[in-house]
């Protein structure tokens, strides 16, 4: 079953294999849910209607199902385990995006989960998200707001939303230079 009303940043999975990007964008993990106390959770923590021993194992996030990425699954980490194989790129300005699972750089490489490390770049408008796919570090694809972009390959990357505002929130970020 899914969690009830939980909306983007929760996951409803409970297959390990399958990896997905967690709430800040970061990096790539599991989605950890279970029965994390063996017993029924309080009411105000089940998520899963008609399993009320199931939830999230992490206490301190109120049992929520949450993706937790792998400290080797990390998108600004140069060094990580992520293999541009499965169409990753990693440095200090990639971000994970969600993406198919057939988004990867060679069909017969198999899949690695529901997202994907990229580097990104705010468009000369601030209204879209340029990204880089590909072996091309310098071809950038905007992806419009609910958009997405690609080079060929398989697969579709999803932008998320709210990326058109600088700094999150319209009018309150500061651009860096």
């Amino acid at each position: 079953s899914e969690a009830a009303g939980m909306g983007t940043y929760w996951c409803n999975t409970e297959t390990p294999s399958t990896k997905a990007c967690d709430f800040k964008r970061l990096g790539l993990g599991p989605c950890y849910v279970g029965d994390p106390t063996g017993s029924a959770l309080p009411s105000y923590f089940q998520y899963f209607a008609g399993e009320p021993n199931k939830g999230g194992t992490r206490q301190l996030m109120d049992y929520c199902p949450i993706v937790v990425a792998y400290s080797n699954y990390q998108c600004t980490d140069t060094g990580s385990s992520l293999s541009a194989l499965y169409g990753h790129q990693t440095g200090a300005h990639s971000r994970c995006l969600d993406a198919s699972d057939e988004f990867m750089v060679s069909s017969s490489s198999g899949t690695n989960g529901l997202g994907r490390c990229l580097a990104v770049r705010c468009g000369a408008s601030g209204d879209t998200l340029e990204l880089s796919v590909g072996a091309d570090a310098d071809a950038w694809h905007a992806c419009p707001a609910g958009g997405a972009a690609g080079d060929g390959r398989e697969g579709r990357l999803a932008a998320p939303r709210g990326h058109g505002r600088r700094g999150g929130r319209r009018g309150r970020g500061r651009r860096r230079g």
